[in-house]
């Protein structure tokens, strides 16, 4: 019955190591897409600056907690005014009405931007190599469970 037990728990953290590495994999590969995706933008957008004309607030499922959202305007070089509206939160303080903001747009689509800071560039590259980490690291660790977690019963 012991052995059966032992066995189980091998199998469980073999299932659980294997489903790991592949989450790895997969965001290994989304963090490389995510990338070169925005070292393309990058190359083939214009650096602007804007002026912040608002701050949009949105109250969130949390309670008393509400997001913000920086609210900008730039000029193309055609005089066509565009008015863009961040889709990352940001805390109340980060940005003020009147403030100057850069802005990177791709000239095809104008809608289409970052913000020139390097968390707002690169947010979503980060996020999958974090993650992608994590689950490197947990597979390591089951494998400590798993030898030395039976020496401790």
């Amino acid at each position: 019955m012991n052995r059966e037990r032992v066995d189980r728990s091998r199998n469980t953290v073999g299932r659980i190591n294997k489903y790991l590495l592949i989450s790895c994999f997969v965001f290994v590969i989304v963090a490389v897409a995510m990338f070169f995706k925005t070292r393309i933008f990058l190359e083939n957008a214009v650096k602007t600056d804007d002026r912040i004309i608002e701050i949009a607030s949105k109250a969130s499922p949390s309670p008393n907690s509400t997001s913000y959202f920086p609210v900008a305007e730039y000029t193309l070089p055609e005089g066509i005014v565009v008015r863009i509206k961040s889709s990352m939160v940001a805390n109340s303080d980060s940005y003020k009405k009147d403030d100057n903001i850069s802005v990177y747009y791709d000239p095809a689509q104008p809608h289409v931007f970052r913000i020139n800071k390097f968390s707002r560039i690169w947010f979503e590259t980060i996020v999958c190599c974090v993650l992608g980490g994590l689950a490197l690291l947990a597979i390591p660790f089951n494998l400590f469970i798993l030898k030395f977690g039976r020496m401790l019963r």
